[in-house]
């Protein structure tokens, strides 16, 4: 399985699905109440064998144990988001 289908898969899931959902829901709300901030941040992105998408959502499904953290490579994770900080350094 791919890491955006692993990703889909987890977000279309029934259980992990209403988790996603409320978590970005609650998201968003936050996102909408500090609109007054002009500070605009990309969002990072990890790409792995079992997922693909943004690390906080990685890390939620980890916390509420919907994915095993044995299945998640922390060394490329780390790696990948010393690069993004290496390209929002140089702008």
């Amino acid at each position: 399985m791919d890491g955006l289908s692993s990703y889909s898969a987890f977000r279309n899931d029934a259980t992990r699905g209403t988790a996603h959902r409320k978590y970005m829901t609650n998201l968003n709300n936050e996102t909408t109440a500090s609109t007054s901030s002009p500070l605009v941040v990309e969002q990072f992105v990890t790409q792995l064998p079992v997922y693909e998408g943004p690390l906080d959502v990685l890390l939620r499904l980890i916390e509420e144990h919907e994915l095993e953290i044995t299945k998640v490579s922390l060394a490329a994770v780390t790696g990948q988001f010393i690069a993004y900080i290496s390209t929002i350094e140089r702008r």
